[in-house]
């Protein structure tokens, strides 16, 4: 589970679905570069609140995907380039740079 507890990630499950989730890490599975996440613990809040978009940072690059085993929209906010986005109350989209 990372650096968390079973306990957080059930009191995270508990909350309910969510619009925007943020987080340090990627969900488990997802790569940057050379590097892979193992955050199984995210995959799991994130199948249990469903939230319309994931935030999280630790990697360098920034990049708009679609996680594998959630099939969450998601942006890594890497510290090499900003996103714009546009939110509304139905949807979440990048803005083209």
């Amino acid at each position: 589970y990372g650096h968390y507890t079973l306990k957080d990630v059930q009191k995270a499950c508990a909350a309910g679905p969510v619009d925007i989730l943020l987080s340090h890490e990627a969900p488990d599975g997802e790569s940057f570069g050379t590097h892979t996440s193992q955050a199984k613990g995210l995959n799991k809040i994130c199948f249990a609140t469903q939230p319309k978009i994931l935030f999280h940072g630790k990697y360098s690059d920034t990049k708009y995907y679609q996680t594998k085993q959630t099939n969450t929209k998601a942006v890594c906010v890497g510290s090499r380039q900003y996103q714009i986005f546009d939110i509304t109350k139905d949807s979440i989209t990048p803005v083209p740079l």
